[in-house]
């Protein structure tokens, strides 16, 4: 039988806890932190990537040569649009909300107060979704050079792809089973090697971060070869440590000037259904910071078409009546630097 709540007896009401699982802004922080905001649908930026040729000696009696021009090209993407939003009714002002008390007197007041709560609790709500949402973009760029943008029966709305030099992405054969063997021999050495794949297809290398998945995390703490790198003897090559970060990862600590983080946050894979970690627990993702940059497209209102994000409200005429809370977004994790980035399979 369920418990019964006696009508005849005074009960206070504690406080409500509150279990939101805030989404990690890990990449928006340290890959994706520039922040462009367009009124424009559609976002053209210009990529202009220079060489490593070097120059010829002359004589310093002969004429010298010309150097060729450094061209660049275009990319043109359009932001996937969000815009996810809450009905509320008149007979919703009625119900209790999660730590509100069940009476109100003479219910003089019941609309003003529960209509104020339940408009910023809703934008709360749908805040953590848009967020949710980005960083799981933030991470799909990241991890596998690409957007994929899925509307609400789970097909492909829109899909970008940055291009990304395919030896910096796993490839289910020879490649992975190279990173492995390194891996298992040394992993702070494979980790460099990458950083150098980034360095020399991108030119980046300044502050490099490697994000480990969780199988890799636990694997890579107990190497001997990475505990090596933190003896005694080699007190200014390395360190480890366990310090939250205030993105919400976990720093692990430094070895040759590389930063290892393991980054704890899911999402809800909309084709699959299935809870996702953001890095895959038998992989690493090896970035320049700064590689990325959030682009905001044009947003569909009259008043506001710039911005981040947008709160709209409007008045739902038809029966039954009721009042209509939206929030407009159009984010794309861009990855300017396209080859900033080096994903790797490294256990197996």
């Amino acid at each position: 039988m369920p418990n019964l709540i006696s009508q005849e007896q005074f009960r206070s009401l504690a406080e409500s806890v509150e279990i939101l699982k805030a989404p990690n802004d890990f990449f928006g922080k340290y890959a994706f932190a520039r922040v462009e905001t367009f009124a424009t649908s559609t976002v053209d930026f210009d990529v202009y990537e220079q060489s490593r040729k070097v120059l010829p000696y002359v004589s310093r009696k002969v004429e010298g040569p010309n150097v060729d021009k450094q061209g660049f090209r275009t990319n043109t993407v359009t932001p996937p649009y969000l815009k996810p939003k809450f009905s509320v009714t008149p007979r919703d002002l009625e119900t209790r909300l999660a730590g509100k008390t069940l009476y109100v007197d003479g219910g003089a007041n019941l609309s003003a107060e529960f209509q104020e709560y339940l408009a910023r609790r809703i934008y709360d709500e749908l805040e953590v979704l848009v967020r949710r949402t980005i960083a799981a973009q933030q991470a799909q760029a990241a991890t596998l050079g690409k957007v994929t943008a899925l509307n609400e029966a789970g097909e492909t709305e829109y899909e970008v792809n940055y291009q990304r030099d395919a030896t910096l992405l796993p490839d289910g054969g020879a490649r992975d089973t190279a990173n492995i063997a390194a891996f298992t021999a040394d992993p702070s050495a494979l980790f460099l090697n990458a950083a150098d794949a980034i360095n020399k297809l991108a030119g980046m290398r300044a502050n490099v971060h490697v994000v480990l998945g969780a199988d890799v995390r636990d694997a890579f703490r107990a190497h001997a070869k990475v505990q090596g790198a933190i003896s005694r003897d080699w007190s200014d090559r390395g360190r480890l440590g366990f310090t939250p970060d205030n993105s919400g990862a976990n720093w692990l600590g430094v070895i040759d000037g590389i930063n290892y983080w393991h980054v704890p946050d899911w999402y809800v894979n909309p084709t699959t259904g299935v809870l996702t970690p953001v890095v895959a627990n038998k992989h690493a993702l090896v970035f320049a910071e700064g590689a990325g940059a959030m682009y905001y497209g044009g947003l569909e209102l009259f008043d506001n078409r710039v911005g981040a994000r947008a709160l709209d409200t409007y008045e739902q005429d038809k029966d039954p009546k009721g009042q209509v809370i939206q929030l407009h977004s159009a984010p794309l994790a861009v990855t300017t630097v396209r080859n900033g980035f080096n994903y790797l399979k490294v256990i197996a």
